[in-house]
């Protein structure tokens, strides 16, 4: 990633470097005008399948689960 700047994983999703530019800002504390420097993060947008899990809660094979609350039982009780 750090050399091409796109990690795609079929399915799972792409992470993509995205640059912010350098600009002039503002101190809040002080009012003085600062240069910001140039700012590299990570995007992230997700898959189909990820997408289709997110939204239906189920995996890649059609196979519906449903996500365990803490302390709860199997049996539901």
């Amino acid at each position: 990633m750090a050399t091409e700047g796109r990690l795609e994983l079929r399915g799972f999703g792409v992470f993509e470097v995205r640059v912010t530019k350098a600009r002039k800002a503002r101190n809040p504390w002080t009012g003085l005008e600062i240069m910001a420097p140039e700012r590299r993060w990570v995007k992230f947008k997700a898959g189909k399948v990820m997408k289709a899990y997110i939204v239906n809660g189920a995996t890649a094979g059609g196979k519906a689960t449903a996500p365990v609350a803490a302390g709860s039982t199997a049996t539901g009780g």
